[in-house]
């Protein structure tokens, strides 16, 4: 018995020493500990010593460049930044031009989100794409109502909206008084808005409207729609003969003009048509890149004959809104040299440039014998291949649903080092104030019968 406790007491000796050492080895490393600690403690990340209006300006070159809208949620959007850490979050949130452009799409989690960034751009300009389709899932008028309280701000505005049904339709319209609005878009996918969700707008500083206004509804009234006459540059399609002409009466300081008519009907036929007078339009583009033209019988040329635009200095045709379906073969004389003459000498212009496309009868050279003053004339036939000159018309297009929708999700490995902005990389010529767009379609002239 005694002789047991002498070995535990000489244990406890031995443990009292290995505690002691290793007492003074865990405090060796828990100075080692503390120092290394402090070094790090010491050392500032180079991306967070720089002043916060730096990386306010870094995270700006993250998102597209102003008017280009940024999707509340998912891929580039700004929302990602506050997730990389606290002083990011800080930042972003107190960078108001990082909120102040956005796709609001129909759906409940823009009704979640929309109120924050609405908060966060403060009182700067806003600029908004509103698209999706208009369903009983979602309570369409809380979106109207979240934003239009700050129409005030609303400086770019496109919207793509789908309305299946009447039942659809919010009882919220987006009318009213708009100081700062300088660009709208309204296009028609299965109907026209206008009238449904857009009402009449007071917007004194208006100065481009592209305009899908097939299908609207009567009850909106083309003269009290927009203040035509503070406009100068707009795009028509899918309107009738007749509120064409109504438009351009009530638009008389246009700059640049696009009607762009996809299959008819044009309907003109017996409309009075004294001279609409348009003193200070430079470009004039008529229909688009596509072989589609009027209906059958129809034609716009008592229109151009009709206009007159004494400043015009660019040109753009497609002959196939001059010809009837029926005359495409050259039948008649509808689509001739001389009727493009006509229309040239009634402008009462001096032409810089003239393009035409889908023509049947005439060559570039028979055109440039006709019309000698014109210093760069292109004339595609009806067989030219469309890829001749597709991209000079896409260019004419002005279409800001396309310029501030958000770009798609690209595969950085793929990636050929450009502009992750895609079409938005352009938003910068984006045409609010009557000055000439970077229009200068140019190619080599066509003259052929090749198919």
């Amino acid at each position: 018995m005694l002789e047991s406790l002498a070995i535990d007491r000489r244990r406890i000796l031995e443990l009292d020493t290995k505690i002691a050492e290793l007492r003074h080895q865990l405090e060796a490393l828990s100075a080692e500990r503390d120092a290394i600690h402090d070094r790090l403690s010491a050392y500032t990340y180079p991306v967070h010593s720089l002043p916060s209006e730096v990386v306010s300006e870094i995270f700006l070159r993250y998102i597209p460049p102003y008017p280009g809208c940024s999707r509340l949620l998912g891929y580039l959007s700004p929302t990602n930044l506050g997730h990389v850490c606290r002083l990011w979050r800080q930042i972003a949130h107190s960078t108001p031009a990082l909120w102040r452009a956005m796709e609001i799409t129909v759906s409940p989690s823009s009704v979640e989100k929309l109120p924050a960034w609405l908060q966060r751009s403060a009182t700067l300009p806003l600029s908004i794409l509103l698209n999706g389709v208009l369903s009983d899932s979602v309570d369409n008028d809380a979106i109207l109502d979240l934003v239009l309280p700050h129409r005030e701000r609303w400086q770019y505005l496109a919207i793509a909206i789908i309305v299946l049904d009447a039942e659809s339709i919010p009882k919220t319209q987006i009318q009213g008084y708009f100081p700062a609005l300088r660009a709208l878009d309204v296009s028609r996918l299965l109907g026209s808005p206008v009238g449904s969700i857009i009402g009449s707008l007071q917007a004194p500083g208006l100065s481009t409207a592209l305009l899908d206004l097939g299908d609207s509804d009567s009850r909106v009234q083309l003269q009290s729609f927009l203040p035509w006459a503070h406009l100068t540059r707009l795009a028509l399609k899918f309107l009738v003969g007749p509120e064409v002409v109504e438009v351009l009466r009530l638009s008389p300081n246009l700059v640049h003009l696009h009607i762009a008519l996809i299959h008819g009907p044009f309907a003109l036929e017996g409309v009075p048509m004294p001279a609409i007078d348009l003193p200070l339009l430079r470009t004039l583009v008529i229909g688009h890149q596509g072989s589609a033209g009027l209906d059958r019988d129809e034609t716009i040329r008592p229109l151009l004959l009709a206009i007159r635009a004494p400043a015009l200095s660019k040109l753009f045709l497609n002959g196939r809104y001059l010809t009837p379906d029926e005359d495409v073969d050259g039948n008649d004389d509808v689509n001739s040299l001389e009727v493009i003459v006509a229309i040239i000498k009634s402008l009462g212009c001096r032409l810089e440039q003239l393009c035409l496309i889908y023509i049947v009868e005439f060559s570039v050279t028979e055109a440039r014998a006709a019309l000698p003053t014109i210093p760069l004339l292109d004339v595609f036939l009806r067989k030219t291949p469309r890829r001749e000159f597709e991209d000079g018309w896409d260019s004419l297009d002005w279409d800001i649903v396309a310029l501030l929708e958000p770009p798609r999700e690209i595969d950085l490995a793929d990636s050929d080092g450009g502009s992750h902005w895609g079409s938005a990389a352009n938003v910068e010529d984006l045409p609010v104030d009557g000055s000439d767009p970077s229009m200068s379609y140019s190619s080599s002239s066509v003259d052929s019968d090749s198919d």
